[in-house]
């Protein structure tokens, strides 16, 4: 199995229910639409990776999308979540059929979540079973 990777942006309001409302607000249109036709809008602004680029790409790729993406708006977004009521996070996932690794991330891209004020959550999925602790001895 090739390992897949995200990155996604997600920015919440507890006043505002539109995330189109939110893109307005920073100066971004939203790349999240909803799986089902006729389903209701999405109540928060949400950019995702793996819907501009190839999941299969490195992790590194998805990273230098999100700066690519929002650089531009790193001011509006600060200034949003700083406000009450404002939330905003980074997930960033790899699953893989690995039992564990590392990955790194450059200062680059933490120096530009920390401009954003932005939470970051870690979702690494391993899809590689269950290990056999008597084959390691």
């Amino acid at each position: 199995m090739q390992d897949s990777h995200r990155v996604w942006l997600t920015i919440g309001s507890l006043d505002i229910s539109s995330g189109d409302a939110i893109g307005q607000l920073i100066g971004l249109e939203s790349n999240a639409r909803p799986v089902r036709n006729g389903a209701p809008p999405r109540k928060a602004f949400i950019l995702q990776s793996d819907r501009e680029i190839s999941e299969h790409h490195p992790i590194d790729d998805h990273f230098k999308w999100l700066i690519g993406k929002t650089e531009n708006q790193t001011t509006s977004i600060q200034d949003l979540l700083s406000k009450p009521g404002f939330f905003g996070s980074v997930l960033i996932q790899i699953v893989t059929d690995k039992f564990y690794g590392d990955f790194m991330m450059s200062n680059e891209f933490l120096a530009h979540l920390v401009r954003m004020g932005v939470d970051v959550e870690f979702s690494i999925l391993s899809e590689a079973g269950e290990k056999d602790v008597e084959s390691d001895s």
